[in-house]
């Protein structure tokens, strides 16, 4: 939603079934591949689709570290996937990778005040406490209990602005049959 907000059409998914010529069936934790529409699709088929993931980014709960820090930085690099994230929630670490076109090998990238530049995305990647964020400019980008808890505040301040109208109004009413009696 929010790249379709934006103008953008971006395809994003997660734990999708990604299909490259001549690779076994993997599926990351997150994709996105940009310039393509963002319809619903089952898997992501490389040869289909005419076009690789841009960006795909892991999540490291407990066990298998070695697959997400070591394995799949080759292997995405490898398939030429320009930038790959791992979010290892435990030790609330975010590493990245950019593709270097020359090597076919990525590159760590560094930060900016705590922030990743994904070109793909086109957005700032960093870890706010244990949560990972993704921001626009440096606006974060909220998640959907944030959009419900914003939406339930506007709603809450509305109905309170609204009883204290009807309450003015009611008053003003009193104050006016009292007038009239009087008269």
């Amino acid at each position: 939603r929010f790249f379709g907000s934006d103008g953008r059409n971006v395809y994003v998914a997660g734990n999708l079934p990604v299909y490259y010529p001549d690779e076994p069936m993997f599926s990351p934790d997150l994709i996105a591949v940009v310039d393509v529409s963002p319809h619903f699709r089952n898997s992501w088929v490389k040869d289909a689709e005419g076009r690789g993931l841009d960006f795909a980014l892991e999540l490291i709960w407990s066990g298998r570290r070695r697959k997400d820090l070591a394995d799949n930085v080759d292997k995405y690099a490898r398939l030429g996937i320009p930038e790959y994230f791992v979010f290892d929630m435990p030790r609330r670490l975010l590493l990245a990778y950019r593709l270097d076109p020359d090597e076919a090998a990525y590159r760590p990238m560094s930060t900016h005040a705590g922030v990743y530049s994904s070109h793909a995305l086109g957005l700032g990647v960093t870890l706010e406490g244990a949560k990972l964020r993704f921001l626009a400019g440096t606006a974060p980008i909220p998640d959907p209990e944030e959009l419900i808890d914003r939406l339930e505040s506007t709603v809450d301040s509305g109905l309170s602005r609204l009883r204290e109208l009807e309450a003015a109004l009611e008053q003003e009413q009193k104050a006016r049959e009292q007038e009239q009696k009087a008269r």
